[in-house]
């Protein structure tokens, strides 16, 4: 059942069973895929659904009360709610009953199944959530919610706001093919494995501000048709994870000394299960504060006991960031005075030196900051592909961060509005893209060159792109975007014609250079890697001198296009040529032959600069006659220096030319 755009709808409670004989159209597939079971329920809900543009329509559902859901979860039973309406379901109202930080929920199954004010806000999900095909009517909140197994959100649709805010993803998560229509909000959550939103659509504003994507991110064939907030993102950040099973931990048989020990082991490349690691750091916590509590009522030198804070703040560093899991206050004793400080382990690293400040020297954090830094910055390649989506509306990435050489990929994806991307580093791919207003790139607040690749091959640009060429490190991130000389060539050129549009003339220039340059270079591998097919020794005798004759022009059209005028950029080294070629051929006229020239008619002495005057009036076609060749070998050289003077000033004029009337 794949509802369509509903704009209202009206529920009413039956006194009457509800079983399999009231569905409609049960998908052979579903069934076999999920193996699908329905229960027999007390009550059925009648829904009406008010289509927009469709006529009504009338289904049947099997009603739960909440209070069944709760029992489920008191018994640790796995909640089937296949088929099922489910009105005001909220965990937030378990754990104020049951006086629990948070609730504790083992498989649940939600397929076809109509949710209405639901509120998951620190729900524990230990085992897979399936809701495939449901609906969620009104206010769907999943804040502070963590999802320990594999979660699919397929084909379902959320009417209303859905709030996933600080929510923690440790398995694969998918949205596929699911639909938004109101606000979505994602901020500050983390995904610790493969992330799925292909074909997703989202009719309002998407915030994905501060979250953390820790593996392959996937948005191909997503629409946003309103603004899509990505300011802040960590793409693929390498948490330090340790190998520890949750059967060897018991906390009453760990020593302080022997969980710090245990923490130290850790292969940074390694990802298991982050609720073990979570529980292990819970034990330290509870360790160190029982330690501080014995050493105060001792009254222990405060030494001792900053120590102990010394070795937390360490692991703090390398193994405890970015981590959510909330930790207990500390209070730290310094000689006589008693400072009170909150230490949240999870804290990003600029708000724990505040900290850390009271209790170790500058020094001491400088090198634990690179010390972690190093480790940080190590781990496996993830892309995340926006492939065909399209945005509508205003999107932002602004000072996201790709970690360990990840890509950034909008393939074949079109933007109709605004679109920030100034990330922080990274690098990002838009090939075949469509760009209908305005690209920046640009990150004034960044002095270090935040793109290391981009591609930008076949891109259509209907808008503009603003893209500095110095401070975004263009020339480079290009080239190591692609070996392909062609396809730079091909971005090249799109940057000139974006840069004239915006009158950055000095810029189109560079980028017309780089554009010319690759495209030489793309003619010369095309002349190396030519190969004849077929056997006719006629054609292949054509075949080579076709391939000879465009290999002798290239070193011609590198040393005249791009050495000498920079492909018309540079006026300045073509007069620079023009000195030089004036200069070697008055040496030449005077120098290999007194008879090469006839000096008589002369109205100046001096044999040198006599033949420098005639090279300078050769060279500019001027030819007043008082000087002219004496022989064959003097009329070849002048006839040369004509020509090559000829081409020069006419290749000067139209660079200069162009340079001047912009």
């Amino acid at each position: 059942m794949v509802f369509k755009k509903i704009i209202d709808y009206e529920i009413e409670i039956i006194d009457e069973k509800f079983d399999k004989s009231k569905i409609k159209n049960i998908s052979e597939e579903v069934k076999e895929l999920y193996k699908l079971k329905i229960k027999e329920r007390e009550k059925t809900a009648k829904i009406t659904f008010i289509y927009q543009n469709n006529p009504n329509e009338i289904r049947y559902f099997g009603y739960v009360p909440e209070i069944k859901i709760y029992k489920a979860i008191n018994k640790e039973y796995n909640i089937n709610l296949n088929y099922c309406y489910v009105d005001k379901f909220s965990t937030k109202k378990y754990c104020k009953k049951n006086d629990t930080l948070y609730c504790k929920l083992k498989k649940i199954w939600g397929i076809h199944t109509v949710f209405n004010k639901a509120n998951f806000e620190n729900a524990r999900f230990k085992e897979d959530v399936i809701f495939h095909n449901s609906l969620f009517l009104d206010n769907c909140n999943f804040i502070h919610t963590k999802f320990f197994a594999d979660t699919k959100f397929v084909l379902t649709e959320f009417l209303s706001d859905v709030n996933f805010l600080s929510s923690e993803f440790y398995k694969n998560v998918t949205f596929e093919q699911s639909k938004f229509y109101k606000v979505t909000d994602f901020n500050q959550s983390v995904f610790y494995n493969d992330v799925d939103f292909f074909g997703v659509e989202f009719y309002s504003s998407v915030l994905f501000t501060s979250v953390c994507f820790l593996d392959n991110v996937n948005y191909e064939f997503s629409s946003y048709h309103k603004k899509a907030d990505f300011s802040s993102v960590k793409w693929n950040e390498n948490l330090l994870i340790n190998k520890l099973l949750l059967s060897n931990i018991k906390s009453k048989s760990y020593s302080l000394k022997q969980l710090f020990k245990k923490l130290d082991n850790i292969d940074v490349n390694q990802k298991n299960d982050r609720y073990i690691y979570n529980i292990l750091l819970k034990i330290l916590c509870k360790k160190i504060e029982e330690s501080y509590m014995i050493n105060e009522k001792k009254n222990l030198n405060s030494n001792k006991t900053i120590n102990i804070y010394k070795q937390l703040v360490n692991l703090s560093f390398s193994q405890f960031l970015k981590f959510k899991a909330k930790f207990s206050f500390l209070r730290i004793k310094l000689g006589k005075d008693r400072v009170t400080r909150k230490v949240r382990l999870s804290e990003r690293i600029d708000r724990v030196y505040v900290i850390i400040k009271k209790i170790l020297n500058q020094n001491n954090i400088k090198n634990i900051k690179n010390k972690i830094k190093m480790k940080y910055e190590e781990g496996r390649n993830r892309n995340i592909s926006f492939l065909n989506s399209k945005f509508y509306n205003i999107v932002t990435l602004e000072n996201s961060i790709l970690y360990n050489d990840s890509y950034l990929d909008f393939n074949n994806s079109e933007f109709h509005s605004f679109t920030n991307l100034k990330i922080k580093r990274g690098m990002i791919k838009l090939n075949e893209v469509i760009n209908r207003d305005i690209i920046d790139f640009r990150n004034i607040e960044l002095d270090k060159k935040n793109i290391k690749k981009l591609n930008l091959f076949n891109i259509k640009n209907q808008g503009t792109i603003y893209l500095d060429w110095n401070k975004n490190n263009v020339k480079n991130a290009i080239d190591n975007g692609t070996d392909d000389y062609e396809k730079r060539a091909n971005q090249y050129r799109m940057l000139k014609e974006n840069y004239r549009k915006l009158g950055q003339y000095e810029w189109e220039d560079k980028a017309y250079y780089e554009f010319k340059r690759n495209q030489l270079k793309a003619e010369w591998e095309d002349v190396k890697n030519r190969k004849f097919k077929g056997t006719c020794i006629l054609n292949k005798i054509g075949f080579e001198f076709k391939r000879l004759w465009d290999g002798f022009w290239y070193p011609l059209k590198t040393i005249f296009f791009k050495w000498i005028g920079g492909f018309g950029t540079k006026p300045l080294r073509i007069f620079i040529t023009m000195l030089v070629t004036v200069i070697l051929f008055g040496i030449g006229y005077k120098f290999i032959g007194d008879s090469l020239i006839n000096t008589e008619n002369a109205q100046m002495s001096g044999k040198l600069l006599k033949s420098f005057y005639h090279s300078a009036v050769t060279f500019l076609t001027i030819g007043y006659g008082d000087i002219q060749p004496a022989s064959t070998l003097g009329v070849i050289l002048s006839g040369i220096e004509g020509f090559v003077g000829l081409f020069l000033m006419s290749y000067f004029t139209v660079a200069f030319v162009r340079k001047v009337l912009r």
